[in-house]
Protein backbone atom coordinates (compact mmCIF):
# COMPACT_ATOMS: atom_id res chain seq x y z
CA UNK A 1 0.00 0.00 0.00
CA UNK A 2 1.31 3.45 -0.92
CA UNK A 3 0.18 6.63 0.78
CA UNK A 4 0.74 10.26 -0.16
CA UNK A 5 2.41 12.34 2.53
CA UNK A 6 3.94 15.78 2.95
CA UNK A 7 6.45 17.30 5.34
CA UNK A 8 6.33 20.56 7.29
CA UNK A 9 8.76 22.11 9.75
CA UNK A 10 7.77 21.35 13.34
CA UNK A 11 6.44 24.14 15.55
CA UNK A 12 5.28 24.57 19.14
CA UNK A 13 1.77 23.56 18.00
CA UNK A 14 3.08 20.07 17.27
CA UNK A 15 4.18 19.27 20.84
CA UNK A 16 0.94 17.46 21.86
CA UNK A 17 1.30 15.23 18.81
CA UNK A 18 4.97 14.55 19.53
CA UNK A 19 4.06 13.43 23.04
CA UNK A 20 1.36 11.17 21.61
CA UNK A 21 3.84 9.76 19.08
CA UNK A 22 6.42 8.97 21.75
CA UNK A 23 3.81 7.14 23.79
CA UNK A 24 2.72 5.15 20.71
CA UNK A 25 6.33 4.18 19.99
CA UNK A 26 7.69 3.61 23.51
CA UNK A 27 4.79 2.57 25.75
CA UNK A 28 4.85 -1.11 24.60
CA UNK A 29 8.34 -1.40 26.12
CA UNK A 30 6.86 -0.82 29.58
CA UNK A 31 3.84 -3.13 29.36
CA UNK A 32 5.34 -5.68 31.70
CA UNK A 33 5.84 -3.09 34.44
CA UNK A 34 2.05 -3.10 34.91
CA UNK A 35 2.00 0.60 35.74
CA UNK A 36 -1.29 2.37 36.47
CA UNK A 37 -2.34 4.91 33.85
CA UNK A 38 -1.10 7.83 35.95
CA UNK A 39 2.28 6.14 36.44
CA UNK A 40 2.63 5.36 32.73
CA UNK A 41 1.73 8.94 31.84
CA UNK A 42 4.37 10.24 34.24
CA UNK A 43 6.97 7.87 32.82
CA UNK A 44 6.14 8.89 29.24
CA UNK A 45 6.43 12.56 30.20
CA UNK A 46 9.86 11.84 31.69
CA UNK A 47 10.89 9.98 28.55
CA UNK A 48 9.69 12.83 26.33
CA UNK A 49 11.57 15.52 28.25
CA UNK A 50 14.75 13.42 28.45
CA UNK A 51 14.66 12.59 24.75
CA UNK A 52 13.99 16.19 23.73
CA UNK A 53 16.78 17.54 25.93
CA UNK A 54 19.20 14.84 24.81
CA UNK A 55 18.59 15.50 21.12
CA UNK A 56 18.93 19.26 21.52
CA UNK A 57 22.18 18.96 23.46
CA UNK A 58 23.83 16.50 21.10
CA UNK A 59 22.56 18.07 17.86
CA UNK A 60 22.30 21.88 18.27
CA UNK A 61 21.44 22.37 14.57
CA UNK A 62 18.63 19.80 14.61
CA UNK A 63 16.04 20.05 11.83
CA UNK A 64 12.65 18.79 13.07
CA UNK A 65 9.98 17.85 10.52
CA UNK A 66 6.41 16.62 10.96
CA UNK A 67 5.05 14.06 8.50
CA UNK A 68 1.44 14.59 7.37
CA UNK A 69 -1.08 12.46 5.51
CA UNK A 70 -3.96 14.67 4.47
CA UNK A 71 -5.02 16.71 7.53
CA UNK A 72 -3.37 14.31 9.99
CA UNK A 73 0.05 14.25 11.60
CA UNK A 74 1.45 10.73 11.28
CA UNK A 75 5.11 10.94 12.26
CA UNK A 76 8.23 13.00 12.65
CA UNK A 77 11.81 13.11 11.36
CA UNK A 78 14.91 14.63 12.93
CA UNK A 79 17.88 15.49 10.71
CA UNK A 80 21.24 17.05 11.57
CA UNK A 81 23.35 18.46 8.76
CA UNK A 82 26.97 19.60 8.92
CA UNK A 83 29.51 20.60 6.28
CA UNK A 84 30.80 17.01 6.22
CA UNK A 85 27.72 14.82 6.49
CA UNK A 86 23.99 14.44 7.07
CA UNK A 87 22.62 12.40 9.99
CA UNK A 88 19.16 10.94 10.32
CA UNK A 89 18.81 11.29 14.08
CA UNK A 90 15.33 9.80 14.35
CA UNK A 91 12.30 8.86 12.29
CA UNK A 92 9.08 7.56 13.84
CA UNK A 93 5.56 6.86 12.59
CA UNK A 94 2.32 6.14 14.38
CA UNK A 95 1.55 2.42 14.45
CA UNK A 96 -1.38 2.78 12.03
CA UNK A 97 0.91 4.23 9.34
CA UNK A 98 3.76 1.74 9.48
CA UNK A 99 4.04 -0.62 6.56
CA UNK A 100 2.57 1.93 4.13
CA UNK A 101 5.79 2.69 2.27
CA UNK A 102 6.21 6.14 3.82
CA UNK A 103 9.45 5.19 5.56
CA UNK A 104 11.07 3.87 2.39
CA UNK A 105 10.13 6.95 0.41
CA UNK A 106 11.44 9.30 3.09
CA UNK A 107 14.77 7.48 3.15
CA UNK A 108 15.01 7.55 -0.62
CA UNK A 109 14.35 11.30 -0.64
CA UNK A 110 17.04 11.82 2.02
CA UNK A 111 19.51 9.78 -0.04
CA UNK A 112 18.75 11.98 -3.04
CA UNK A 113 19.28 15.09 -0.89
CA UNK A 114 22.61 13.68 0.35
CA UNK A 115 23.64 12.85 -3.22
CA UNK A 116 22.91 16.40 -4.38
CA UNK A 117 24.82 17.84 -1.42
CA UNK A 118 27.76 15.48 -2.00
CA UNK A 119 27.68 14.26 1.61
CA UNK A 120 27.22 10.82 3.19
CA UNK A 121 23.96 10.12 5.04
CA UNK A 122 24.49 8.45 8.42
CA UNK A 123 22.30 6.96 11.13
CA UNK A 124 22.45 4.76 14.21
CA UNK A 125 20.04 1.86 14.70
CA UNK A 126 19.48 -0.52 17.60
CA UNK A 127 21.03 -3.94 16.95
CA UNK A 128 18.24 -6.39 16.10
CA UNK A 129 15.84 -3.67 14.90
CA UNK A 130 14.16 -4.88 11.69
CA UNK A 131 14.76 -1.44 10.17
CA UNK A 132 18.28 -2.70 9.40
CA UNK A 133 16.80 -4.77 6.56
CA UNK A 134 15.18 -1.66 5.08
CA UNK A 135 18.37 0.39 5.39
CA UNK A 136 20.45 -2.35 3.80
CA UNK A 137 17.99 -2.71 0.92
CA UNK A 138 18.22 1.01 0.19
CA UNK A 139 22.02 0.87 0.17
CA UNK A 140 23.25 1.69 3.68
CA UNK A 141 26.36 -0.17 4.87
CA UNK A 142 27.69 -0.76 8.37
CA UNK A 143 30.43 1.54 9.70
CA UNK A 144 30.60 0.35 13.30
CA UNK A 145 28.99 -1.78 16.00
CA UNK A 146 29.37 -1.09 19.74
CA UNK A 147 27.42 -4.20 20.72
CA UNK A 148 24.16 -2.28 21.16
CA UNK A 149 23.84 0.12 18.22
CA UNK A 150 24.96 -0.24 14.62
CA UNK A 151 26.32 2.80 12.80
CA UNK A 152 25.28 2.85 9.13
CA UNK A 153 26.11 5.08 6.19
CA UNK A 154 24.79 5.70 2.70
CA UNK A 155 26.91 7.30 -0.02
CA UNK A 156 30.30 6.69 1.57
CA UNK A 157 33.09 4.29 0.76
CA UNK A 158 32.51 0.55 0.49
CA UNK A 159 32.22 -1.30 3.80
CA UNK A 160 31.21 -4.67 5.21
CA UNK A 161 27.47 -5.41 5.21
CA UNK A 162 25.40 -5.00 8.35
CA UNK A 163 24.87 -8.00 10.60
CA UNK A 164 21.21 -8.53 11.37
CA UNK A 165 20.75 -10.25 14.71
CA UNK A 166 18.66 -10.43 17.81
CA UNK A 167 18.64 -7.53 20.28
CA UNK A 168 21.84 -7.35 22.32
CA UNK A 169 21.91 -9.57 25.37
CA UNK A 170 23.37 -8.58 28.71
CA UNK A 171 26.32 -10.84 27.96
CA UNK A 172 27.20 -8.83 24.86
CA UNK A 173 30.30 -6.91 23.87
CA UNK A 174 32.57 -5.60 26.62
CA UNK A 175 33.84 -2.77 24.43
CA UNK A 176 33.11 0.74 25.74
CA UNK A 177 29.51 1.56 25.01
CA UNK A 178 26.02 1.58 26.52
CA UNK A 179 25.71 -2.15 27.21
CA UNK A 180 25.38 -4.10 30.42
CA UNK A 181 28.63 -6.06 30.18
CA UNK A 182 30.70 -2.89 29.84
CA UNK A 183 29.11 -1.20 32.85
CA UNK A 184 29.39 -4.32 35.02
CA UNK A 185 33.14 -4.18 34.51
CA UNK A 186 33.14 -0.64 35.94
CA UNK A 187 31.32 -1.34 39.21
CA UNK A 188 33.02 0.40 42.11
CA UNK A 189 34.85 2.90 39.89
CA UNK A 190 34.33 6.64 39.71
CA UNK A 191 32.42 8.55 37.08
CA UNK A 192 32.38 12.29 36.47
CA UNK A 193 29.07 14.00 35.73
CA UNK A 194 29.43 17.31 33.95
CA UNK A 195 26.34 19.56 34.03
CA UNK A 196 25.91 22.21 31.35
CA UNK A 197 26.31 24.84 34.10
CA UNK A 198 28.33 24.51 37.29
CA UNK A 199 31.11 22.31 38.62
CA UNK A 200 31.36 18.59 37.75
CA UNK A 201 30.39 15.98 40.35
CA UNK A 202 32.25 12.72 40.99
CA UNK A 203 30.00 9.72 41.65
CA UNK A 204 30.72 6.04 42.24
CA UNK A 205 29.05 3.36 40.12
CA UNK A 206 27.62 1.28 42.95
CA UNK A 207 25.51 -1.28 41.11
CA UNK A 208 24.35 -2.52 37.70
CA UNK A 209 20.97 -4.21 38.05
CA UNK A 210 19.25 -6.17 35.29
CA UNK A 211 15.63 -5.23 34.61
CA UNK A 212 13.72 -8.47 34.73
CA UNK A 213 9.99 -7.81 34.88
CA UNK A 214 7.50 -10.59 34.31
CA UNK A 215 7.51 -11.28 30.60
CA UNK A 216 5.06 -12.68 28.10
CA UNK A 217 5.64 -14.03 24.60
CA UNK A 218 5.13 -10.60 23.01
CA UNK A 219 7.88 -8.77 24.89
CA UNK A 220 11.64 -9.31 24.55
CA UNK A 221 13.82 -8.02 27.37
CA UNK A 222 16.97 -7.23 25.44
CA UNK A 223 19.89 -5.68 27.35
CA UNK A 224 17.84 -3.79 29.96
CA UNK A 225 19.53 -2.59 33.14
CA UNK A 226 19.73 0.20 35.72
CA UNK A 227 22.90 1.98 36.84
CA UNK A 228 23.03 3.11 40.47
CA UNK A 229 25.47 5.88 41.41
CA UNK A 230 26.36 7.14 44.90
CA UNK A 231 28.03 10.26 46.26
CA UNK A 232 28.76 11.54 49.74
CA UNK A 233 26.80 14.78 49.72
CA UNK A 234 24.11 16.70 51.54
CA UNK A 235 22.55 17.89 48.27
CA UNK A 236 21.56 16.18 45.05
CA UNK A 237 21.84 17.07 41.39
CA UNK A 238 18.47 17.75 39.73
CA UNK A 239 17.28 15.14 37.27
CA UNK A 240 18.39 15.80 33.72
CA UNK A 241 20.80 14.87 30.95
CA UNK A 242 24.50 14.99 31.91
CA UNK A 243 27.76 14.30 30.15
CA UNK A 244 29.14 11.22 31.90
CA UNK A 245 32.86 10.36 31.77
CA UNK A 246 34.35 7.16 33.16
CA UNK A 247 37.93 6.59 34.29
CA UNK A 248 38.81 4.81 31.03
CA UNK A 249 37.92 7.99 29.12
CA UNK A 250 34.61 6.77 27.67
CA UNK A 251 32.02 9.56 27.45
CA UNK A 252 28.28 9.51 26.94
CA UNK A 253 25.15 11.55 27.61
CA UNK A 254 22.80 9.96 30.11
CA UNK A 255 19.58 10.89 31.89
CA UNK A 256 20.20 10.88 35.64
CA UNK A 257 17.47 10.78 38.30
CA UNK A 258 18.07 11.35 42.05
CA UNK A 259 16.33 8.59 44.02
CA UNK A 260 17.47 9.04 47.64
CA UNK A 261 19.34 11.32 50.06
CA UNK A 262 19.97 9.59 53.38
CA UNK A 263 22.69 9.96 56.02
CA UNK A 264 24.82 12.15 53.81
CA UNK A 265 24.71 9.69 50.89
CA UNK A 266 23.04 10.77 47.62
CA UNK A 267 21.86 7.99 45.30
CA UNK A 268 21.06 8.36 41.59
CA UNK A 269 19.76 6.04 38.90
CA UNK A 270 20.00 5.88 35.13
CA UNK A 271 17.86 3.30 33.30
CA UNK A 272 18.68 1.65 29.97
CA UNK A 273 15.46 0.00 28.82
CA UNK A 274 15.95 -2.26 25.78
CA UNK A 275 12.62 -4.07 25.99
CA UNK A 276 10.62 -4.16 22.79
CA UNK A 277 7.44 -5.72 21.49
CA UNK A 278 8.04 -8.65 19.15
CA UNK A 279 6.61 -8.41 15.65
CA UNK A 280 3.47 -10.27 14.70
CA UNK A 281 3.28 -12.26 11.46
CA UNK A 282 1.46 -9.42 9.71
CA UNK A 283 4.02 -6.87 10.92
CA UNK A 284 6.96 -8.85 9.56
CA UNK A 285 5.56 -8.44 6.06
CA UNK A 286 5.51 -4.62 6.22
CA UNK A 287 7.94 -2.48 4.28
CA UNK A 288 8.66 -0.19 7.23
CA UNK A 289 10.28 -1.58 10.35
CA UNK A 290 7.48 -2.09 12.83
CA UNK A 291 7.54 -2.55 16.57
CA UNK A 292 8.05 -0.57 19.70
CA UNK A 293 11.17 1.28 18.62
CA UNK A 294 11.52 4.16 16.25
CA UNK A 295 13.67 3.33 13.26
CA UNK A 296 16.84 5.06 14.33
CA UNK A 297 18.13 7.62 16.70
CA UNK A 298 20.12 8.73 19.69
CA UNK A 299 18.93 6.53 22.58
CA UNK A 300 18.22 8.22 25.83
CA UNK A 301 17.36 5.89 28.71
Amino acid sequence: MSMEFRTLAASADDEPFLRELLRDVRAPEFLQLNLPEAGLAQLMDLQYRAQKQGYEQQFPNLESTILWVGPYRVGRMLLSETVDSMRLVDIALLTAFRGTGIGSRILESLCQRAREAGRPLRLSVRRGNRAINLYTRIGFVMRGDNGMDIEMEWGGREAKPAVVGEPGSEEGSCEPGPNGSYFRGLRGTRAIFRPSVGAPLVLRLAAVTSLRPDRDTNVALGDSFALTFESESTVTLPQGVYLLEFEDGYRMDTFLVPVALENGLATYESIFNRMHRKATVSERSGTLAEGAESMSGFHVP
